[in-house]
């Protein structure tokens, strides 16, 4: 069971416009990207191991910025930023970061909410954002279609 599909699960009760899973902001991608009704947007950034928790802090170079991290504390990419980690994992969680944990069960995955995240900035998405989800939500539609030997759409 893919952890993505389980968070995406647990936030869609919410009031989210959109979830999308691996969304691009700029050169780095999102494990998990949401826009909600108020047009703020929340990045989720799984990591199943300490290593890789680790070296999320070691990713590229981006507009003069040393790494991915150094764009969301500055502000520069989502409204909010999650790490997701295994409950069994401890990290030490970055000021402008919240945190989500998971434990996985016979019944399937329980999440966490163990720090909220704060709000790195207030700026709502702008149409260039909006139409990014839609077209990688039909993209995926497309994919998911085209993989199906009968398309969802000859049921309606």
């Amino acid at each position: 069971m893919k952890i993505e599909h389980e968070l995406l699960h647990h936030i869609i009760s919410n009031y989210y416009l959109a979830i999308v899973p691996n969304f691009f902001i700029g050169t780095f991608e999102c494990d998990l990207f949401s826009l909600n009704k108020n047009l703020f947007t929340t990045e989720y950034e799984i990591k199943c191991s300490k290593p890789d928790f680790n070296n999320d802090f070691k990713k590229g170079t981006n507009y003069g910025k040393t790494n991915k991290h150094d764009l969301i504390k500055d502000g520069e990419r989502t409204n909010k930023f999650y790490f997701v980690v295994d409950s069994k994992i401890e990290i030490d969680v970055p000021e402008y970061a919240g945190l989500i944990t998971f434990e996985r069960s016979s019944y399937g995955v329980n999440f966490n909410r163990v720090k909220a995240a704060p709000f790195l900035h207030k700026q709502k998405a702008n149409q260039d954002i909006i139409n990014g989800c839609l077209v990688r939500l039909l993209w995926k539609f497309y994919h998911i279609t085209r993989a199906n030997t009968s398309s969802p759409l000859e049921t309606i």
